[in-house]
């Protein structure tokens, strides 16, 4: 199924916001080698409500588990921000 995705105009007005943006679409996409080809072995994710995940081999499990089975086919941008070593997005994904 085809992911539609809109955004902001502002959200890719650098180059790290761009990189979020990517792995915001990347992990709606379940795009799993682009993800742990992108971020560091320390990495903290953390989704808002849910869970916090730290380190490429969790988040690799995570991606690949039944509980993040679910297809994502539509993904709305609103903002991404970025600060230093840490990025944030905020949108909605049906």
């Amino acid at each position: 199924m085809t992911l539609k995705i809109t955004r902001k105009k502002d959200c890719g007005n650098s180059p790290k916001n761009q990189l979020v943006e990517a792995l915001v679409i990347a992990f709606a996409r379940r795009d799993i080698d682009f993800i742990l080809k992108s971020v560091t072995d320390d990495i903290i994710w953390k989704v808002v409500g849910q869970a916090t995940v730290q380190g490429k081999d969790d988040v690799e499990a995570t991606l690949k588990s039944p509980i993040y089975n679910s297809e994502v086919t539509e993904l709305n941008i609103d903002h991404v921000s970025t600060h230093g070593t840490v990025g944030s997005v905020n949108g909605i994904r049906k």
